[in-house]
């Protein structure tokens, strides 16, 4: 099952899906690559050791 960025869902519905605001979901998937190239584990391999 795709969801969010694979299965095309807009940055209103994610953020919804994730309790977040629009503006937090467009800002974390441009850091990471944009729509395009966004990837999951590169993200969460980012946030867990730079924080």
């Amino acid at each position: 099952m795709l969801n969010g960025i694979s299965s095309g869902d807009s940055m209103s519905q994610i953020a919804r899906s994730l309790g977040r605001s629009p503006s937090t979901v467009t800002r974390e998937i441009k850091a990471n690559g944009g729509r395009d190239s966004s990837r999951i584990w590169p993200a969460h391999l980012k946030a867990h050791f730079e924080t």
